[in-house]
Formats: structure tokens, sequence, C-alpha cells
């Protein structure tokens, strides 16, 4: 499920989105809870998704830092 999620978030969207700052937080979190993402050799991809949710997010939804 998570990798269907990532494909299509960093594919490019045609179009621009943005999410309120709750769904920014609850994506955050449920990707750093993910056992994909906390093996190291995934961490930089993990890093780049959430990077790309807080671009989405509305400015000054603050999170704990990655």
């Amino acid at each position: 499920m998570i990798e269907m999620v990532l494909v299509g978030l960093l594919a490019g969207d045609p179009y621009d989105w943005q999410m309120s700052c709750f769904q920014t937080l609850e994506a955050i979190e449920t990707v750093m809870m993910d056992e994909f993402f906390a093996r190291p050799e995934n961490r930089r991809a993990r890093n780049k998704l959430i990077e790309k949710l807080r671009r989405h997010g509305p400015t000054g939804c603050e999170s704990h830092k990655v």
C-alpha cells in the first residue's frame, strides 16, 4: 500500500495539490512508522517523501524533524 502512495507522490503529478496540517502530520507519522522506510537502505527515500509531504502542507505546520 505504501509503495502505491510513494509512486503517486514522487511521480510528479500534473496538478498542484495541498493537504491540511492534520493530513500532513498524519501522513508523515505513517511514513515514520512504516517498516519499509525504517530500513537503513530506505531512509533517503523516506526523507525525500517527508520533504515532499511538507511542501504540500501549510506553512507553519511543524512535526518532528527527520
